[in-house]
């Protein structure tokens, strides 16, 4: 499924998650992908990063592999752009 193409914004699951945690869900019109564009690099990276060492993992396996993948990008993974700190090192840092 690709995206851009608005069905998962339509998915019920995604849309109820997305009221709950007060996210503002937003769709341009086909082929206009700069809005998703962060999102799809993000998932490009969890898929070839992290994912892609793995050849088959049930729902349960993915569903912590990914929690893993997400504290590591968030808490260890640094970055030039913010200067060679992690991205919570960084917001902790700037954010006061």
């Amino acid at each position: 499924m690709n995206t851009d193409q608005g069905a998962v914004y339509f998915a019920y699951e995604y849309v109820e998650l997305a009221e709950k945690l007060g996210f503002k869900r937003s769709m341009l019109h086909s082929g206009h992908c700069w809005e998703n564009c962060p999102i799809e690099n993000w998932f490009f990276q969890l898929k070839h990063e992290w994912l892609c060492q793995f050849n088959k993992l049930t729902r349960k396996q993915a569903t912590e592999e990914i929690k893993k993948y997400v504290h590591w990008y968030n808490n260890e993974r640094i970055q030039k752009n913010f200067g060679y700190l992690s991205p919570v090192q960084y917001h902790l840092k700037y954010s006061n």
